[in-house]
């Protein structure tokens, strides 16, 4: 007997309206694997993404020196460090470009009230060297070296923002003990562990400006541009030896891979403990599924005896309870995607990375339902298309 798919969704649509309950537990098994599986590959590109969205701009050949003075005269330690940014690249022949720059924190004051952040002491070199561009304004050029000019980062124009409508460029800012004049609103910046401040929260200042916020500064971080073919690690080494022999300090170096590839360890780590609560909720929902439909075929051996007695092979009866056990998978995988989905959108938010839509999640959500709806029907079907039908009209 030749039997339409229409007809076996059909029946299968009827079974499961007339178990209700019951399908819709074992459907809640289906959903909460399929949401960790399609909320695992979806927060997986997108952190993925947002590791080298970070780098995208700058580049990944890049190494962070922070110098590690053993005494707290500041004066003495800039003069030291200040010598070792001009030498620096007789450390190794791989270094292109070096920047020094100072972590300030004194108070950030506009219209009498403190806002929250930091102020970076840097060259206009830097801001090139990391491809920064201005939103509003401009930025901190050579000619404003001896300039009280500053250029301020997303997260604070947002803070002067709540204080006054006004456009904040042209607006003067008191920094420390001077007033500064704001020339430039950066845009708002993703993330980078590379540096050693938030540029959303930081206001940039000239290089040879610093002083006139406080005591004297100390330039103890130092970015470093490295040739892309150059052996990272021997190079790392290089600087750490050269740096301790000229200014008998400590130092402490990062390197742009290096932090790339712990970003990339830790959504690992994150994408496995969720894959592993997936699978175990898969599992307990395929073997919910394949439950039930073991009921379901000791429950209608009479209706199995009478189809077969009228005609329907064996095929027939194990298709209907396979498409049964597919619709019940699928009651549960389709509002999994969906779930999955909003989930990877609450993760995105917590983690501040941009949320998108992948199509490969979505595929791999609608295939893992298929695969659990026929792993937990075969069982069941086989069993019912193996009945004799003089036994299962026996049946009360």
């Amino acid at each position: 007997m030749k039997i339409s798919l229409w007809i076996y969704f059909r029946e299968g649509i009827s079974a499961i309206l007339s178990m209700q309950l019951r399908s819709f537990l074992a459907a809640f098994g289906i959903l909460a694997g399929v949401a960790s599986v399609v909320a695992v590959i979806s927060c997986g590109k997108m952190a993925t993404r947002e590791s080298l969205r970070q780098f995208e701009k700058m580049g990944i050949d890049f190494m962070s020196v922070t110098a590690l003075p053993k005494d707290n005269d500041s004066g003495k330690n800039s003069e030291i460090l200040s010598q070792a940014e001009e030498n620096i690249k007789n450390a190794d022949r791989a270094i292109l470009e070096e920047n020094a720059y100072a972590v300030l924190y004194y108070p950030i004051q506009y219209l009498n009230t403190t806002i929250p952040g930091s102020i970076i002491s840097l060259n206009s070199r830097m801001l090139s060297t990391l491809k920064i561009l201005p939103a509003r304004g401009r930025l901190i050029t050579n000619v404003d070296q001896n300039n009280l000019l500053c250029v301020i980062g997303a997260s604070i124009a947002k803070n002067i923002s709540k204080i006054t409508l006004q456009n904040p460029v042209g607006k003067q800012i008191r920094l420390g003990e001077s007033t500064f004049t704001i020339v430039g609103v950066l845009g708002n910046m993703p993330e980078n562990m590379f540096l050693d401040f938030d540029m959303n929260n930081a206001v940039l200042i000239p290089k040879s400006t610093e002083t006139a916020i406080g005591s004297p500064i100390s330039f103890d971080h130092i970015l470093l541009k490295i040739s892309p073919d150059s052996n990272i690690n021997r190079t790392q080494q290089n600087i750490q030896n050269w740096f301790s022999k000229v200014t008998h300090m400590n130092s402490y170096i990062r390197t742009s891979r290096e932090i790339l590839a712990g970003r990339n360890q830790q959504s690992k780590i994150l994408m496995t403990f969720l894959g592993v609560v997936g699978g175990v909720s898969l599992l307990i929902g395929a073997v919910s599924v394949m439950n039930i439909m073991l009921i379901s075929v000791l429950e209608r051996r009479r209706e199995i005896g009478i189809r077969i007695s009228l005609g329907a092979t064996s095929m027939n009866i194990c298709c209907m309870f396979l498409s049964e056990s597919i619709l019940i998978s699928f009651l549960g995988g389709i509002p999994g995607v969906l779930l999955g989905l909003i989930s990877s959108l609450i993760i995105s938010q917590l983690w501040h990375w941009e949320f998108e839509i992948f199509i490969f999640p979505i595929v791999s959500g609608l295939l893992v339902t298929t695969l659990a709806g026929v792993l937990s029907g075969i069982l069941p079907a086989l069993r019912a298309s193996q009945m004799e039908p003089v036994e299962a009209l026996r049946t009360e």
